[in-house]
């Protein structure tokens, strides 16, 4: 049945056939919990995303022949109604028209993230700029923790770790108010890559202008 599906119908990237899906089909069984759309439904694998964790099975349903499901992989049943997210489609040239080639485009155009300039970072903490007005010019996530990371090794900012209890303090609040990873600070050592990541997911108002 899997070869047949994409018999006629080339798959386009970012997705991609999948030839053995018995892992993918094992684990939507693991994660599906009584009340949802595919619980109790028959599901094979047969095309998956190579960006992200979503999977198109076919189904055997009279309703609707195809859904993508976006598994979390926690390899245990999902406690949240509805979980996983899924999108089903009455047949393929739905899914095709709805979500493989939209998909596609999406993918097509994405714009790669420019570099961050080591040099410039360096240059402009050299002029006096506080770090927070450093890492405020970046734009792009990616561009800000990269930045971040040229930060953390200047030795000049090292003594930013004697604020320690300050920093553990700071990002407790912050992994209870805006989801950062305790256990990322903890094994990080609660120095200055801590208080950087926390100036970056969110914590703009902190005043580091003498650091």
């Amino acid at each position: 049945m899997k070869s047949s599906i994409f018999a006629t119908t080339r798959c386009l990237p970012p997705w991609e056939p999948i030839a053995e899906g018995e892992s993918f089909e094992a684990e939507l069984r693991t994660e599906l919990m009584e009340g949802h759309p595919l619980f109790g439904i028959s599901a094979v694998a047969v095309a998956r995303r190579i960006d992200k964790d979503e999977v198109l099975f076919s189904l055997d349903d009279p309703t609707n022949s195809f859904s993508v499901v976006l598994l979390s992989w926690r390899m245990k049943p999902e406690t949240i109604p509805n979980w996983p997210l899924s999108r089903s489609y009455r047949n393929l040239d739905q899914w095709v028209a709805e979500c493989m080639r939209p998909d596609n485009l999406e993918y097509n155009h994405k714009t790669p993230t420019p570099a961050c300039d080591k040099g410039e970072v360096i240059k402009r903490h050299a002029a006096g700029e506080s770090l927070r007005d450093i890492l405020a010019a970046y734009q792009d996530p990616d561009q800000r923790l990269a930045a971040a990371s040229v930060l953390a090794g200047l030795p000049d900012l090292r003594r930013v770790r004697k604020l320690r209890p300050l920093i553990w303090i700071l990002a407790l609040f912050f992994a209870l108010f805006a989801s950062l990873d305790i256990l990322a600070i903890v094994a990080d050592g609660i120095g200055l890559r801590s208080l950087i990541s926390l100036l970056v997911n969110g914590a703009s108002s902190l005043h580091l202008d003498g650091c």
